[in-house]
């Protein structure tokens, strides 16, 4: 979360950037006549930059949607598939995992994950035990 962009993430904000990346992404209605970006990917090309990356830490959901891009293009998968056959099937999951799309059909990776949740707190012990989960290194 040290990327020098650009980006406010002030949900209370309707003329915050993270608006446009909801209206993009499908995650608000879009208003008749919007004719801005209609992808996460398209929007993501607007952002930028502003100052030095690592100089300074701020929240910024966008950073989570560039890292599952990135997932994706390395591996030929979306970010939600590594997801699923590197840690979520290995978890013992009782139930599907789901992920909103956007307009495109793009999973996202910075919200919109919905999940049992004793599937959640299976996951969130994975992680606060540093990746391992049934005796298993996951990630």
């Amino acid at each position: 979360m040290t990327t020098a962009l650009k980006y406010s993430e002030d949900y209370n904000d309707p003329n915050a950037d993270v608006t446009k990346w909801r209206l993009a992404n499908g995650g608000m209605p879009r208003p008749n006549g919007y004719s801005g970006p209609r992808s996460e990917y398209e929007y993501l090309v607007t952002i930028p930059k502003d100052g030095e990356h690592g100089a300074m830490s701020n929240y910024r959901s966008i950073n989570t949607t560039v890292i599952g891009w990135l997932i994706a293009r390395v591996t030929g998968m979306s970010a939600q598939r590594v997801l699923e056959e590197r840690i979520w099937a290995r978890l013992g999951a009782e139930g599907d995992a789901y992920v909103q799309v956007d307009s495109i059909g793009t999973p996202g990776a910075a919200s919109g994950f919905n999940a049992r949740l004793r599937d959640l707190a299976r996951f969130g012990e994975m992680i606060r035990r540093g990746g391992h989960y049934n005796g298993q290194q996951m990630a």
